[in-house]
């Protein structure tokens, strides 16, 4: 059996290098969903920041299965020490409210109200601050039992105004608020543009493009996008590298069909 995910850590944070008998389970045969392959991205980044290599770590075992029961911790460590089996709750938020999608004038947003100080200062920004000595939402508690009651009111107010402007709102009261977005939006929000999430490559045939940027990111060594190659762009320099050939050999053997000439960008804009 290999080692588990916090072992492998603290053996690498003490530059233990792992065996080959630790590390028999290869990493990443398969990586699919979310979590897991984050998960692996934050271990291989910091293989990087440690400058290990191939030699000393040969492999790591992440599963979907464990990284879907992680995420879904919150829920199952509540069943596994009461028993009580979690419903769906769709948009909301399971332990406190109001945290719920609202429908604004021009699209939707999320708002999520963590406590009593914040239910406070949420009330009085949605001009309502009546509402925080109602009996009904004054704690979480009751606040939650009266969950609809409290949506339908609130929904009442958020519908008065765009989107931007409750985001706005929010954030001046420490109340957390977030929109929900189309792919377009995403792709021109400020934020994931300067968090460099969508970076601008030039390829010699297809010409400028954007590509999704690394969400891992690291001060001293900053990973770098680059465009794929095109199709032999390589060979000659991998056969002088790897194979010492000599541009005599590389002309022979490509003359024999051995390989293709490069393919020629097309000049692309």
């Amino acid at each position: 059996m290999g080692l588990s995910w916090p072992e492998v850590l603290a053996r690498l944070s003490r530059r233990e290098a792992l065996t080959a008998t630790e590390a028999e389970e290869t990493l990443g045969v398969v990586l699919a969903g979310v979590a897991t392959p984050a998960q692996v991205g934050a271990f291989l980044t910091l293989l990087h920041a440690k400058g290990e290599t191939a030699d000393e770590v040969t492999g790591l075992a992440r599963a979907m299965l464990d990284a879907a029961v992680a995420l879904n911790a919150n829920l199952a460590v509540g069943f596994l020490m009461n028993g009580v089996v979690p419903k769906r709750n769709g948009n909301t938020n399971a332990v406190v409210a109001p945290s719920d999608l609202f429908e604004t004038s021009d699209g939707s947003v999320i708002i999520a109200v963590s406590n009593d100080a914040q239910f406070r200062s949420f009330a009085a920004l949605i001009g309502a601050p009546e509402l925080a000595d109602d009996p009904r939402f004054v704690t979480n508690t009751q606040r939650f039992a009266n969950k609809t009651e409290l949506k339908e009111i609130i929904s009442g107010y958020i519908r008065t105004a765009p989107s931007a402007v409750w985001e706005a709102r929010c954030a001046r009261a420490n109340v957390p608020c977030g929109p929900i977005m189309s792919t377009d939006d995403l792709a021109n929000d400020e934020h994931v543009r300067g968090r460099q999430m969508y970076v601008e490559l030039d390829h010699p045939q297809r010409g400028k493009w954007y590509n999704i940027g690394m969400p891992i990111k690291l001060s001293a060594s900053p990973a770098r996008i680059q465009r794929s190659p095109l199709l032999g762009e390589h060979t000659e320099e991998i056969l002088k590298e790897v194979l010492g050939w000599n541009d005599e050999e590389i002309a022979a053997k490509r003359a024999a069909g051995a390989f293709s000439a490069p393919a020629k960008a097309t000049g692309a804009q």
